[in-house]
């Protein structure tokens, strides 16, 4: 019982568990202390640096750096820890300021749709989170190295500090402070996520060293795998800033029924699908051979399907219902966001096994496949969105982003399928 309490899975989804609930509580707040026609400001705020920092390290630090320190001896694996951290502290470093001092060019980009003034204010939220993630890019080295290890409990709470954080100081300081409020607490969360797992690595004895590229041979086709993991990524963070563009053109209200929706859509995504992807892929990329990556797929598939089939029949029936009781919607707004929860939560049991598909081509060196799958379903997604939204769509055009997004997790796995299919009978 102690094993199963402290392993990995149970303690990333534990912890997944209760960020996406701070998320939830986040989100209320949000719409308790904030004028309704402003609150898609935070939204869009968010999505920018978050298009980078997903694009640049949520989705690639950790299964870059795992395979590649499997493979090391202790020293050697201590130098390409240092390496990596410094490599990651330059480059997030340099394009968090650009991003920072950027901020009215970016918003020109992924926000277009609202008025100048609106444009002002997104601007001057994201700088706030632009500092914030790049104190979370060097956090996840160390996240990195610690899962490698498979000590998962510091990994697992450092994203309660950080939407806790988050929800305690827009609470407590968004009337007096605006919007101002969230981002320093953004801020602030953060730090807490990056001491939580230095503190973690240091009790650990894990040092940190500043190399730059030692020992050489680890980096031996690093960066094209690199530029190839970050093709991977854009995809997904495309079209997920695509939707809040489309939406920035669509009625007052429509990017955060839009983000609440598809947040509590991907719930199980959070809790269920990212956590047992990476808690078996150390696994996988430790594994020997490809019949033993095809026996740690399964074991994590099947515990993924027993979760979310279930989940998806019950949120779908349930929609309206759940989105009153967290965020006491009405309205217009409720239908908006039902309406988008309820096709995304269907896809759930798809959505929630794409990360564990592509793990098993990244363990196996292939990340032309995963490239390749995500980025045709999820830009098809993107350019099935845009029509249906702003062409065919009079009313109900927030269905044109659900349903789109619907498609491309079904999509993506069934192309999925057929690759993983072909890269077992070829072997």
């Amino acid at each position: 019982m102690r094993k199963f309490f402290f392993s990995g899975g149970f303690l990333l989804a534990g912890g997944a568990i209760f960020s996406k609930f701070l998320g939830f509580l986040r989100d209320r707040i949000f719409l308790e202390i904030f004028p309704p026609e402003k609150i898609d400001f935070i939204f869009a705020a968010l999505r920018i640096p978050d298009f980078f920092y997903f694009l640049f390290v949520g989705g690639t630090v950790a299964v870059i750096f795992i395979p590649a320190a499997a493979q090391l001896s202790p020293r050697d694996t201590e130098k390409f820890f240092g390496s990596f951290f410094c490599g990651v502290a330059i480059f997030f470093g340099i394009f968090s300021a650009a991003g920072f001092f950027a901020a009215n060019f970016l918003v020109e980009i992924f926000a277009a749709g609202f008025s100048a003034a609106a444009k002002i204010e997104i601007a001057a939220l994201s700088r706030y989170f632009f500092v914030a993630t790049f104190l979370l890019a060097l956090s996840s080295v160390f996240a990195a190295e610690l899962q490698r290890r498979q000590q998962f409990f510091s990994v697992a709470a450092g994203p309660i500090f950080f939407s806790g954080a988050i929800c305690v100081g827009t609470f407590f300081f968004g009337e007096k402070l605006g919007f101002s409020a969230t981002g320093i607490s953004a801020i602030f969360g953060a730090a807490a996520h990056f001491f939580l797992n230095f503190l973690a690595a240091k009790f650990l004895k894990i040092k940190l060293n500043f190399f730059w590229q030692k020992p050489k041979f680890a980096f031996k086709n690093f960066w094209p795998d690199f530029w190839r993991r970050i093709l991977n990524n854009s995809a997904f963070q495309i079209n997920y800033s695509a939707d809040i563009l489309i939406a920035s053109f669509l009625a007052a209200g429509t990017a955060t029924a839009f983000s609440i929706g598809a947040n509590c859509g991907q719930f199980f995504f959070s809790i269920v699908g990212f956590p047992i992807a990476n808690s078996a892929f150390p696994k996988l990329a430790a594994a020997k051979n490809l019949c033993d990556k095809k026996k740690i797929f399964f074991s994590a598939l099947q515990k993924i399907l027993i979760f979310t089939l279930p989940a998806a029949i019950f949120g779908a029936i349930f929609a309206r219902e759940i989105l009153q009781i967290f965020f006491n919607l009405r309205g217009e707004n409720l239908q908006m966001a039902a309406t988008t929860f309820f096709w995304i939560i269907l896809s759930t049991p798809a959505h929630c096994a794409i990360p564990l598909f592509s793990r098993v081509f990244f363990s196996a060196g292939d990340t032309k496949t995963p490239f390749f799958i995500s980025s045709f379903s999820l830009l098809f997604s993107t350019f099935l969105a845009a029509i249906l939204s702003l062409k065919i769509l009079e009313k109900n055009q927030i269905f044109g982003l659900a349903f789109a997004t619907f498609f491309a997790n079904f999509l993506s796995v069934a192309i999925f399928a057929i690759f993983f299919r072909r890269l077992f009978l070829q072997k």
